[in-house]
């Protein structure tokens, strides 16, 4: 009789020490649960703060990006052919290079004077010129034969870059710049700025400002 209740007692303390096992072994397996709910909490929380910055960032990004595309002076933004009636001057832009011509310059029927040069960033919005040249184009059929013949003569204020049939075309040399505007160089002479900050060309003007055309503003608006 004694050794069955011994037997009974020790088969209830193993159930008793099993329940306990497996009650411990369910505390954990929910511990560890909820431990996986919050670890998989806190990654999707980062993950959406992450995709969160990159869109600001983007957003951001577009934004410096249209800024500095206004404001900035890139030749692309001149492209095309810039007129202003009141001294007769158009004034072409191609990627880095521009010509400003005036016809009949100083009212003579058939003398045209062309200035060339490059771009460099002057400012907001504002072009400089840089490695200026002064040229004149003179057509034949308007021009006396007697000062054709003239020009035509060898001189060291200009060289012949073209004559023909039609029209004899010139460039000055430093010594001819500094004797026609008593300077080396012609750049500062075309400081341009482009107003207002916008995308539509059509809605901007070019302003030419040197007194040396006019003491105001010249205002050149977009032809083509």
């Amino acid at each position: 009789m004694e050794l069955e209740k011994k037997l009974q007692v020790s088969e209830t303390n193993q159930l008793h020490n099993l329940g306990k096992k497996d009650s411990v072994d369910n505390t954990i397996s929910s511990n560890n649960l909820q431990e996986e709910c919050m670890l998989d909490e806190e990654v999707m929380t980062k993950s959406k703060a992450f995709y969160l910055l990159l869109l600001v960032l983007g957003i951001l990004t577009i934004f410096i990006g249209i800024g500095a595309y206004l404001t900035y002076p890139f030749p692309s933004k001149i492209n095309g052919t810039w007129r202003n009636p009141t001294i007769g001057m158009s004034l072409t832009t191609k990627g880095n290079s521009w010509t400003a011509k005036i016809e009949d310059y100083q009212g003579v029927s058939g003398y045209t004077i062309l200035y060339k040069g490059l771009w460099r960033a002057g400012g907001v919005n504002t072009y400089d010129a840089k490695h200026t040249k002064v040229q004149v184009i003179l057509e034949k059929q308007k021009i006396s034969v007697s000062e054709v013949i003239k020009i035509q003569k060898e001189s060291s204020i200009y060289k012949i870059i073209k004559d023909n049939h039609n029209i004899l075309q010139i460039e000055y040399t430093e010594a001819g710049i500094h004797k026609l505007f008593n300077r080396e160089k012609v750049d500062n002479y075309f400081h341009f700025s482009l107003e207002p900050f916008t995308l539509k060309k059509s809605n901007q003007v070019l302003f030419l400002n040197h007194p040396y055309f006019s003491p105001e503003r010249l205002p050149f608006r977009f032809s083509e």
